[in-house]
């Protein structure tokens, strides 16, 4: 087998961090190293990963004060582990299935792929009911090779679990886990600053460029705590959450990503994010049960291509204060 090594990052939340950490471990061998990189970790899941740290051999933490966004995290973890091992990006609300680590080597080995993504479930972890959340991605060009570019998500949210489902090769995969080969990714080099929202199809894109095809291998399958199915039960969580997907974010994450591969701010890819990002706080504020129609009502509103930025911050600031201060929280149970 080809030197590996994990590294586990976050994404919107911790709540599910010891559940992803421990069913990597019980999934690799030992000899992998394995590096979880964030920030602002709280207190509960720091102590676990510190444990866990003294415990388990090649686990190594980085801990850092202020909240690490994807890439920044994967940047920092990469110098701990062997500089000629492949990658393998986690992020900690994913929780691997038993049997997930050959399927996905097999079909970077067998298709000499430049990256690789499990088939993406979602669900409460462990329920054992769960949709699929994502397949892989096609970027499209509508009327013409200069026509507004358009993301394609394929299988999205399918109702039942498609074991018709075969390897397939796209243009873009997501973050949520993917393998990717030591020279590519040397070549096509993590982007700072890049993450969340653009991350994945920022580092796709290029490499694509450089001729390497990438594949979800359904073999291999991972479920994503998608808060819409396992609701945020913890304050910081809800704080992280809005921290990565705010509107207050979200001019940051837009001018990044259209500078460097030339999109116009609202063109159709683009729009198409950030609308996915509002229907996302929407349902994650409804899951928490604390806010009335109207609050929906002007949640719905915003999502109007026409609203000013300035009314989407304001709006979401009021009512995730609301939602802090009434939400029943859980304590940490880690």
């Amino acid at each position: 087998m080809r030197g590996l090594a994990v590294i586990i990052t976050v994404r919107e939340r911790y709540g599910y961090t010891k559940d992803c950490v421990e069913s990597v471990l019980s999934g690799l061998p030992a000899k992998v190293p394995v590096v979880f990189s964030g920030g602002r970790i709280p207190g509960p899941v720091l102590s676990y990963l510190k444990r866990k740290s003294r415990a388990r051999r090649g686990f190594s933490l980085i801990a850092k004060d202020r909240f690490l966004f994807g890439n920044d995290a994967r940047i920092l973890a990469l110098g701990k582990v062997p500089a000629k091992s492949d990658l393998l990006f986690l992020e900690n609300d994913v929780v691997p299935q038993k049997g997930w680590l050959a399927p996905l080597l097999k079909c970077a080995d067998q298709e000499r792929a430049g990256m690789v993504s499990p088939l993406l479930l979602e669900g409460v972890p462990g329920s054992g009911q769960y949709q699929v959340h994502i397949t892989g991605l096609e970027a499209v060009r509508e009327g013409g090779p200069k026509g507004p570019l358009r993301e394609l998500r394929f299988h999205a949210n399918h109702s039942t679990l498609p074991d018709r489902l075969v390897r397939e090769s796209f243009d873009a995969l997501e973050s949520h886990c993917f393998w990717v080969r030591r020279e590519v990714l040397e070549r096509a080099p993590l982007e700072p600053g890049m993450d969340p929202m653009f991350a994945h199809l920022d580092l796709c894109f290029r490499v694509g460029a450089l001729g390497k095809k990438m594949f979800v291998e359904p073999g291999s399958r991972m479920v994503f705590a998608n808060p819409k199915f396992a609701p945020l039960r913890h304050k910081e969580d809800l704080e992280t959450f809005l921290e990565v997907w705010g509107e207050r974010r979200w001019v940051v994450q837009e001018s990044d990503f259209h500078r460097r591969w030339g999109f116009h701010p609202k063109s159709r890819i683009i729009w198409g994010h950030q609308e996915w990002s509002m229907i996302n706080k929407e349902d994650v504020f409804r899951t928490l049960g604390v806010l009335g129609r109207w609050s929906f009502l002007l949640l719905r509103l915003s999502r109007i291509k026409a609203c000013p930025t300035f009314l989407r911050k304001t709006l979401e600031d009021r009512l995730a204060s609301r939602v802090l201060e009434r939400a029943a929280w859980e304590p940490w149970r880690t």
